[in-house]
């Protein structure tokens, strides 16, 4: 049975109402880098980042899965997906994916920084809770800041650079990538020589994800490309 491999960033959760980080009015823009989103911001005033996270959740709790989240669910629910993500939101499960791997963790979760614990808060806002395991009051959100290590990226690594060839794509293999312009993970160093059929929407072209490296290339809105990109999988399948 042929792999399919979804990976997917921010424009896949944009048409939900949230922010992205980059664009214009994005997260970036009204709060700086480096004090809300590095290990060294965490170091220095945890609360001060905790307090960036817990608004980041609230506002996921007053949107919605769109159509491209409960597309992707629909695959899943049909063939085999690896599903991995650079999103740290919970739309794709809220949508019905049952597994996803997120490359910068899950905005939901707390990790204990005594005994590694990590428990689900879903969308409440941080208020000091201890660790529910050890009580250790030393906690963080659960998603890679900048300068964190990222353990994840092996799982990506050995996806598509696998110890044995008898692991490697094959050209009955899928790769289907959704709303990153690739300047934060290298996806297209990773797709670079494959023999899958690649698949590519973005709202644009990105120089980092260029058109011409897809086999299939849909520059639209990730609701609008969805039952493109589906009926093409159910013909390749």
């Amino acid at each position: 049975m042929p792999r399919i491999i979804v990976f997917s960033g921010a424009g896949l959760s944009a048409e939900s109402g949230l922010k992205t980080y980059r664009d214009n009015d994005g997260l970036w823009e009204n709060n700086r880098i480096e004090d809300v989103a590095t290990a060294d911001a965490f170091a220095a005033h945890p609360q001060q980042v905790h307090s960036f996270m817990s608004s980041r959740r609230q506002e996921l709790a007053r949107v919605v899965p769109n159509a491209a989240h409960h597309g992707i669910a629909s695959l899943e629910r049909l063939y085999s997906i690896v599903n991995i993500t650079q999103n740290i939101d919970d739309l794709l499960e809220r949508a019905g994916c049952r597994e996803v791997i997120h490359l910068h963790g899950f905005l939901p979760e707390l990790r204990c920084l005594s005994c590694h614990h990590v428990w689900d808060i879903g969308h409440a806002a941080y208020n000091r809770q201890p660790c529910p395991r050890c009580s250790g009051q030393r906690t963080k959100p659960n998603i890679v800041l900048f300068g964190d290590p990222a353990p994840l990226y092996q799982v990506l690594h050995r996806l598509f650079f696998p110890l044995s060839r008898e692991d490697a794509l094959t050209q009955k293999d899928i790769v289907i990538v959704i709303g990153t312009m690739g300047n934060v993970v290298p996806i297209a160093h990773y797709l670079l020589g494959q023999k899958c059929i690649k698949i590519l929407n973005n709202m644009e072209n990105s120089p980092f994800v260029p058109a011409s490296m897809f086999d299939h290339v849909f520059l639209k809105p990730a609701t609008a490309a969805v039952g493109e990109i589906i009926e093409i999988i159910k013909r390749l399948m």
